[in-house]
């Protein structure tokens, strides 16, 4: 697509027409977005053979069942990894901790995996936001570069540049903002529930079958208190492992969600005319200049790879910390002050952080860069 654009833009000399400019970029973050919710259906060959005892064990029939129920430990022997898929009254199913105990006996604790379930939501969320940015930014591009030249003459290419960013990263601050809330508040109290388990408190739809499963974590683990500090070291690791610390993404998470971002760089090489792009730069390009197209697509691709890569990811980190830092020791029950004072203290230090890298990047751009 990059290509295929700084083909046109350079051989029709000014801006691509308003349908093919429209079409052009906001179909990849629409891919992207169908590609996070479908691709494990685009590459069938890479999906993972796994067993699921709700649709592998017979739900009907009593002699089926019973026999599916008794193979449950020589099916998880055979597994090579365990996905746990965390809600909240999971470790509160004995037939679930019968699994886990099976496994755990058996493998090491690198092949436990474990996804809360609140965290595909809240991806989904975050990932949803930035794609929509995208589109929003894809199409008053236009309509935006008034206002955007206004900044320039008023502010200074490296100052306006900042603000105008800045500006434009106000309405998704808020929602990612309020999305880092609720990841550290289900993390925190998931890492929680882990930590005080209790093998007494997990229930089981018949109560003949407890005196059995606790015999066979036993037989195990030596000890029902060996089996639970199995849980609270083994399965909190591997949440870690998954989410991080409650406060922070993993780097792969941020970039991903933040990618849709780079579609940006599309966005100025087809649709901001010369005039505006020498305004940027601080220099005058001739109409359809090669060399004036490639100083904005530098600039670009500086800008928007540095906001995609270290920026945004950035400003989650420290949104992220403070969150963590306001909502301590108040995650179950907090008020509704303490939520808007930890919800304003995130944006606010989101913000803050964007402007000063981007103030940082205009600079080297515009100052050290292209003098």
């Amino acid at each position: 697509c990059y290509a295929l654009f700084m083909w046109l833009r350079i051989t029709r000399g000014r801006p691509l027409p308003t349908r093919s400019y429209l079409i052009c970029l906001v179909m990849p973050p629409c891919v992207f977005v169908f590609v996070i919710y479908h691709g494990q259906a685009l590459l069938p060959w890479l999906r993972r053979r796994v067993f699921l005892d709700r649709l592998c064990v017979h739900q009907t029939d009593p002699i089926l069942k019973r026999g599916g129920i008794e193979a449950l430990g020589d099916v998880v022997h055979a597994s090579e990894r365990l996905l746990i898929l965390l809600s909240e009254d999971y470790l509160s199913r004995l037939w679930c901790l019968f699994e886990l105990a099976t496994f755990t006996s058996s493998h090491h604790a690198d092949s436990l995996d474990v996804m809360p379930l609140w965290w595909p939501p809240s991806f989904a969320k975050l990932s949803l936001i930035f794609a929509m940015t995208a589109v929003c930014w894809v199409l008053l591009g236009r309509l935006s570069l008034a206002f955007f030249s206004v900044l320039l003459r008023s502010f200074g290419s490296v100052l306006g540049t900042a603000v105008s960013w800045t500006m434009g990263m106000m309405m998704p601050s808020m929602f990612v903002s309020a999305a880092l809330l609720q990841k550290v508040r289900w993390h925190v109290t998931s890492d929680e529930r882990l930590k005080a388990f209790s093998l007494a408190d997990a229930r089981v739809t018949v109560e003949a079958d407890r005196p059995i499963v606790l015999k066979e974590v036993r037989l195990l683990h030596g000890s029902e208190a060996r089996f639970e500090q199995v849980i609270r070291d083994d399965m909190r690791k591997a949440l870690r492992s998954a989410l991080g610390p409650p406060g922070l993404l993993p780097y792969r998470y941020t970039l991903l969600i933040t990618s849709p971002v780079l579609t940006w760089i599309l966005k100025d090489v087809t649709a901001i005319p010369e005039e505006c792009l020498a305004l940027t730069m601080g220099c005058r390009v001739s109409d359809g200049s090669p060399y004036g197209l490639l100083e904005g697509t530098i600039d670009s691709v500086i800008f928007y790879g540095t906001m995609a890569v270290a920026m945004l990811p950035l400003a989650m980190i420290v949104c992220g910390r403070i969150a963590q830092y306001v909502l301590k020791g108040h995650t179950e029950a907090t008020s509704t002050r303490r939520w808007l004072v930890a919800w304003v203290c995130c944006t606010s230090a989101y913000i803050a952080v964007v402007f000063t890298l981007m103030c940082a990047t205009a600079y080297f751009s515009h100052r050290v860069l292209f003098p």
